[in-house]
């Protein structure tokens, strides 16, 4: 409904799926897992639709290592998939899915949103992202890649939980509970929060595109969805912008926030971080804990808010 009123559109709504989606809550232990996706993958295999096409399946787990620990229990046939790949080895997998070679690739949930594999089958090993529970959102994205129209004729989504099962010894909710609130959970509304990370890398991209017009770089800005903090005044003060006669000169370093897709917030931290190491492999190492940490703590918070 926002994104529909922000673009002074007639929202249409259709809840019809071309392909139907069955879906399935298996309750078992943590051992059990593997055997049970084995068996539930061969099945699928076997299983050929009306249009001449094997059953395949996508499989999400909680992390890197697990995708490979999973893969070759699996056996041949399956293969893991995730951005630790070379684009090399992750074309392989995807030309080998497409061909019908491979019955099932395992992913992390990390890669559900871009996973483009025409699966018939979604199985969940876990329900987390890291150590954090998936969010109703990232749930349906990611189920929803099974069942692709002019491929299957079903669709199945199955869900593998470990009663007591968690990734967090902080974490008030255990696998079996998750699963629930995520099979009877709504959907949200698309009207995302940009912090001034996400609103600062924004706006330095459209400053490049619109060559610096101020008034261009506010009408794209107040089209977004969304609430967008304030980002000129602070471009300003760390002297990463100038502002004259209705234009915005990006400096050097304004440029390198949109060249590499960092917000304001990224860059201090990196120019921090440069001044304290000399080593551009402490530097990354850094990085990718503050990142992770940062991940944590988002998630958290807008779990938290939704309570």
């Amino acid at each position: 409904k926002i994104l529909a009123k922000k673009l002074g559109a007639t929202l249409v709504r259709y809840d019809e799926r071309p392909v139907s989606l069955e879906r399935y809550l298996l309750f078992l232990e943590h051992k059990q897992k593997i055997p049970t996706e084995k068996k539930l993958c061969d099945e699928e295999f076997r299983h050929v639709s009306s249009r001449g096409f094997h059953g395949q399946t996508i499989l999400f787990t909680n992390s890197r290592a697990r995708c490979h620990v999973i893969a070759d229990a699996l056996g041949p046939g399956f293969a893991a998939y995730h951005a630790g790949l070379t684009s090399s080895e992750r074309r392989e997998v995807e030309t080998g899915f497409l061909a019908g070679g491979l019955k099932g690739v395992v992913t992390t949930a990390a890669l559900g949103a871009g996973v483009d594999f025409p699966a018939s089958q979604v199985i969940f090993d876990s329900l987390a992202m890291g150590i954090s529970w998936l969010t109703v959102q990232e749930f349906n994205q990611m189920a929803g890649r099974a069942g692709r129209p002019d491929f299957h004729d079903l669709g199945k989504v199955v869900i593998l939980a470990e009663p007591g099962g968690t990734y967090a010894r902080r974490s008030p909710y255990t696998e079996e509970e998750i699963a629930m609130r995520l099979l009877k959970g709504e959907m949200e509304e698309v009207a995302p929060e940009h912090d001034l990370e996400q609103s600062s890398e924004e706006y330095v991209a459209n400053a490049i595109v619109c060559r610096g017009d101020e008034k261009e770089i506010d009408q794209i800005g107040g089209l977004m969805v969304g609430t967008i903090e304030p980002v000129l005044p602070v471009l300003l003060n760390h002297g990463l912008a100038r502002r004259s006669g209705g234009r915005i000169e990006l400096m050097p370093l304004a440029r390198v926030m949109a060249e590499h897709f960092i917000g304001i917030e990224r860059l201090m931290e990196i120019l921090s971080l440069i001044e304290t190491y000399r080593d551009p492999i402490e530097i990354l190492t850094e990085l990718e804990c503050a990142e992770s940490r940062e991940h944590v703590r988002e998630r958290e918070k807008g779990r938290s808010g939704r309570r």
